[in-house]
């Protein structure tokens, strides 16, 4: 199965553009929703990167108003809103977020399409939440 975001379009006019889709990996559609409604709060607008890692759903949602990334539970193609795993109000580093990745190390990076900086975070045990991480050590190449 293949998850695609759509860059969007007015939430209120467009909610089908503002989730995840599912398709098979011959290309066929099977669900334009992936992302449950639950009464969460939770407002979809231009989507950007996803991944899906041990269950867990992190979907990059940035526009004007919204600078965050998401994080959902589930299999298939049904998630439910977990928590709201990282957001510029609570990470000045998290603006216009574009994409992100996870290392083995317990790190989370997230990078910024206006500011062209990467922010790394460190996620919590249950996968839920994370905090800023501490400066990387220095790597030098001989």
């Amino acid at each position: 199965m293949l998850f695609v975001t759509l860059h969007g379009g007015k939430p209120e006019s467009n909610p089908h553009k503002n989730n995840v889709h599912a398709y098979h990996k011959d290309g066929t559609l099977i669900s334009t929703s992936v992302l449950v409604d639950n009464g969460d709060g939770a407002v979809l607008d231009e989507l950007r990167g996803i991944c899906l890692l041990d269950g867990h759903l992190y979907v990059v949602d940035a526009n004007k108003d919204h600078n965050s990334v998401l994080c959902y539970k589930g299999a298939g193609t049904k998630y439910a809103f977990v928590s709201k795993f990282v957001a510029n109000d609570t990470c000045n580093g998290i603006l216009h977020p574009f994409d992100l990745t996870f290392d083995d190390s317990g790190h989370c990076y997230v990078s910024s399409q206006d500011t062209n900086v990467v922010t790394r975070l460190t996620v919590s045990a249950d996968r839920k939440t994370v905090t800023p991480a501490p400066i990387a050590p220095a790597r030098f190449c001989r």
